[in-house]
């Protein structure tokens, strides 16, 4: 049996009293207040799914009195009482970009949300601490020519002579009201974009023909966030994301698009420090102002579309740290992955950020062709014999 709806009313004390609504037009709600100290008085409070005033939501709709919630830039979700295995962990260190606003309030009023963005500049990330705030349920389907209908819908499988149907992550989120993410939704086959139509609809529901026709209709509290590199203000760098499918328009009107910027330079560098553990400030901060040049299309070098993402960025910070040097760390975590004949002029530039020592001390480790470590001792290299193995 299903339990019985309450209202209930957020104060400005931030906290949650019992309430009903009285009046309903579509410029405003009025409401009465069942308990407290406000018993027995009457608000003006905002329509369903229209926001003003300084939270939104102020009123919500449960069985029970929420006991905790997640306030962002005014913006406000209810929090779950248990943590189910499938909530992720907290960060305690992430700190959310303003862009959630406007995922927050998705969330609220029921649309669906793509986040496109370049790689590595943490639209999953955001959505998986977002739902860790609120011990919210999280399941995820990556999108790539290897996935298979089946992943995302689910399949007849045989268990002790007897065939059941296993529900994919979009049954098991549906039915259960977890969010789901689609990750890389540009990287879908049309056969399986086409699944998801009367998912994204107002009253999301999905018919599993191999299961008997059966038809589900979706829990209140399910999501869809996807994700994708090459969608809308994006589209310009579909060359540089191999893979990638253009999203038809009657799928894309079904979404509500965020694009996610790369982070501001001061919350680059608190992010690297925050993650980097030994990392000295002026590496950080020469490294967030080389990895901005080279996105602005202002350096002298085009390094994989001007796309230096935050992820690359942070692999740098950690092998600097690791070795004592950053200009080694770039050699080690992505110089590899720039044409050879462009090698030289990237370490040049490095000097201007980092200064020459450092490439000097870069310089000075070299190796031999069977991968020998040589060090130089006066001027000379000299061979580290390897440690004999043991007989």
């Amino acid at each position: 049996m299903s339990q019985v709806k309450k209202t209930f009313f957020l104060t400005r004390k931030m906290q949650f009293v019992e309430c009903r609504v009285t009046k309903e037009t579509g410029h405003k709600r009025v409401i009465e207040i069942l308990e407290g100290e406000m018993k027995g008085k009457y608000k003006s409070v905002h329509p369903e799914g229209i926001s003003y005033g300084k939270l939104f939501p102020r009123v919500f709709e449960n069985s029970e009195k929420p006991d905790s919630f997640f306030v962002f830039k005014g913006r406000v979700l209810m929090s779950y009482k248990e943590k189910t295995p499938l909530v992720p962990e907290i960060d305690v260190n992430y700190r959310f970009q303003p862009w959630l606003s406007h995922v927050i309030d998705n969330i609220n009023i029921g649309e669906n949300t793509v986040l496109t963005g370049g790689t590595g500049v943490g639209k999953t990330t955001a959505i998986v601490q977002l739902a860790a705030r609120i011990n919210q349920p999280v399941v995820r389907i990556n999108f790539n020519a290897e996935t298979r209908i089946s992943d995302l819908l689910g399949k007849i499988q045989v268990r002790n002579g007897e065939t059941i149907w296993q529900d994919g992550v979009l049954p098991l989120a549906m039915r259960n009201g977890y969010w789901i993410i689609l990750d890389e939704l540009d990287g879908a086959s049309p056969e399986i974009l086409s699944l998801l139509n009367p998912v994204l609809e107002t009253n999301p529901h999905l018919t599993l023909k191999e299961n008997g026709g059966e038809v589900i209709i979706a829990h209140p509290k399910f999501r869809v966030i996807a994700t994708g590199n090459t969608l809308g203000c994006m589209i310009e760098k579909a060359g540089s994301y191999a893979g990638t499918n253009q999203m038809n328009i009657a799928l894309m009107d079904r979404f509500h698009l965020i694009a996610v910027p790369n982070l501001p330079f001061k919350e680059e560098i608190k992010l690297v420090k925050s993650k980097v553990r030994g990392i000295r400030n002026r590496w950080a901060v020469n490294m967030v102002k080389f990895a901005n040049a080279i996105r602005s299309g202002n350096s002298e070098i085009n390094f994989n579309d001007n796309n230096f993402s935050t992820r690359m960025l942070l692999a740098w910070a950690k092998r600097s740290a690791l070795l004592n040097n950053p200009i080694h760390g770039a050699e080690i975590s992505w110089m590899d992955k720039i044409p050879t004949s462009e090698k030289e002029t990237v370490m040049s530039i490095l000097v201007t950020y980092f200064g020459n020592k450092e490439r000097k001390k870069s310089d000075s480790k070299l190796m031999n062709a069977d991968g020998l470590v040589l060090k130089k001792k006066r001027g000379r290299p000299r061979k580290i014999q390897p440690v004999a193995a043991n007989a």
